[in-house]
């Protein structure tokens, strides 16, 4: 097996630019003849073909040259030449991709063949049509914490204030005067079926006006109770419509004895106040509380329907919640994804990501499992088509181009009387999207068969100046916490054509390859797509008195890491990762 030579491979480029009339190029899986006097030199390459997935396992390389006697070279290493001129040869791929080159030699003819081949699988045919998504014990805690501020948030205590029962007698009354408590805290752990909620009003205080007129007595009567839980199964409801809700089942309230000051009073009077508190204030708060708090919370409308449809750039995409699960592992979803096609209705059966499998970053509020065919679908093949389209783009910057030809090596022997110049960027058949772990970056598109061709405008024909074949990488980052942001990487290249003599191929695409990097930007500025858009209708009316606006109107998601996802059971499915989300700010 030959070891992996580096992407760049300098004396490959020397041996293209050789000729004062510069190559004439083709595609970079075709072979190039180099010289035609005496018997003709043949290579024919049988495999890998043009594009072609390898696996886990190593690329074959097999082909026949004529006659048997030249010399092959795979990879700038010297194999062997059966009597009937065939070869075979393996070569690793330990990259995403490998660009494999192949060399006959005989006398002074020379052909060469560069052929891109991918490491893994396709990721198109393995892709579900969605991804899944779950909110991890983090995220229900953090859940928990605005659930409590949204309790608060509504009013309650008002609300109670205004129905808090009062007494009068012969001998003395008692009025309601206030409510006052320290913030709710709120607890929310995952369980089948829903989720166990229970709410703890902490340092509740009553307070009462007692009077005993006959006295001339007036004083401040406090009731306070060190905790109030209530509790009960919050379930999450998506209705035919696709609304999201959590409606509150089974609630029962737990009070402890209270702690009453009377104030001046003692004796037998103030144990028939007592007695009074007890039996007209304390024994209907039970009832009182839980309907002022399921009146509050026992149905939150979150919104929805969690589905949105928008267009990339000419790529439509639809989303579609289909199915919501509750479990141990916390609220799991299923989300059908539709690429220029309508998002599917039914559940995809995809694993969901939870906290105790590997991939899911520890301080992950929740996780996305999400399969890199998705890239290649939606953003891969965007991509393309925007490289394809970048002549007309940039058409307004013929002068940018014929500037970048002037300072590359030889642009001194560019015609100096242009009428103007073209560019075209054609990434052919060879390309992939894969996600990578980490989120620098998240993801990339390998295009190792970038061809660029650079012509000078003759009226309506554009005649090449320039053809190079580019290893080209476009990375895709995180940005501003979800926002995908690209940039492009050309590795390596070679000159197919140039009109310009006497030049050092290898400088002319490292100048080449700086040039695309940094024009690019002007293009992929276009590419506009944020990951919390998967958020779809959620977030309230924005109504302040809205519970889910106070609820979820602070989501703030932020994407902490992706890594390929383990699933339940120890193993892992091709080009499924999962994304660690913080959800809510700190």
């Amino acid at each position: 097996m030959l070891a992996p030579s580096p992407l760049r491979s300098p004396a490959l480029l020397s041996l293209l630019g050789l000729g004062a009339l510069g190559l004439a190029g083709c595609r970079s899986d075709y072979s190039v003849k180099s010289d035609r006097l005496g018997v003709d030199l043949e290579l024919q390459v049988l495999s890998p073909s043009y594009g072609e997935f390898e696996g886990d396992g190593p690329a074959v390389v097999t082909g026949v040259v004529s006659p048997a006697q030249a010399k092959v070279l795979v990879e700038g290493q010297e194999i062997e030449v059966n009597e009937d001129g065939s070869f075979s040869v393996e070569v690793p791929v330990d990259y995403a991709y490998r660009i494999i080159e192949v060399e006959a030699s005989l006398d002074t003819q020379r052909e060469d063949f560069r052929v891109p081949v991918f490491r893994g699988v396709d990721p198109v045919p393995g892709w579900p049509g969605g991804m899944t998504a779950r909110l991890l014990p983090n995220g229900l805690s953090k859940l928990g914490e605005s659930l409590g501020a949204a309790i608060d948030g509504l009013g309650w205590q008002a609300t109670l204030a205004a129905s808090l029962p009062a007494y009068e007698s012969d001998i003395f009354a008692i009025r309601p005067v206030g409510i006052f408590n320290e913030p709710t805290e709120v607890t929310i752990e995952a369980a089948d079926g829903g989720l166990d909620f229970v709410a703890t009003l902490i340092d509740l205080k009553l307070e009462y006006e007692l009077a005993v007129d006959w006295l001339g007595l007036s004083s401040e009567l406090s009731i306070s109770f060190g905790e109030i839980a209530i509790s009960g199964l919050l379930v999450p409801i998506l209705d035919d419509e696709g609304l999201l809700s959590l409606e509150l089942e089974d609630p029962s309230l737990v009070i402890n004895e209270p702690d009453i000051v009377l104030g001046p009073l003692d004796g037998a009077l103030a144990e028939l106040v007592i007695d009074a508190v007890l039996s007209y204030v304390v024994e209907p708060l039970t009832d009182l509380l839980l309907g002022v708090v399921l009146d509050s919370i026992g149905t939150i409308e979150l919104g929805g329907p969690i589905a949105f449809e928008t267009d990339l750039l000419g790529t439509s995409l639809a989303l579609n919640l289909t199915d919501l699960v509750t479990e141990e592992q916390g609220i799991g979803a299923e989300l059908a994804l539709g690429i220029n096609e309508p998002a599917a209705s039914e559940p995809i059966g995809l694993s969901i990501p939870d906290a105790g499998t590997g991939g899911v970053h520890p301080a992950a509020q929740a996780a996305i499992a999400l399969h890199e065919g998705v890239l290649q679908l939606a953003i891969g093949n965007l991509l393309i088509d925007l490289l394809g389209q970048v002549d007309s783009l940039l058409g307004g910057f013929g002068d940018l181009i014929g500037g970048m030809v002037r300072t590359l090596p030889g642009g001194d022997q560019a015609p100096a009387a242009a009428e103007g110049w073209c560019l075209g960027l054609d990434p052919g058949t060879a390309y992939v999207a894969r996600m990578v772990p980490g989120i620098a970056p998240l993801g990339a598109v390998y295009m190792p068969d970038l061809v660029v061709d650079i012509g000078e405008r003759k009226g309506a024909v554009c005649e090449t100046w320039l053809k190079a074949s580019l290893a080209t990488e476009i990375n895709l980052n995180i940005e501003g916490g979800t926002a995908l942001g690209i940039d492009l990487v050309v590795a390596e290249g070679v000159v197919l054509e140039y009109g310009a003599v006497d030049q050092d191929p290898e400088a002319v695409v490292t100048a080449l390859g700086d040039w695309l990097e940094s024009t690019f930007g002007l293009v992929g500025g276009l590419l506009n797509f944020d990951l919390a858009d998967l958020l779809g209708g959620l977030g309230g009316s924005g109504d302040p008195a809205d519970p889910a606006t106070l609820l979820l109107g602070g989501l703030a998601p932020v994407v902490l890491d992706s890594q390929p996802m383990v699933n339940a059971d120890g193993t892992t499915t091709e080009g499924l990762f999962v994304l660690s989300l913080g959800v809510w700010a700190d």
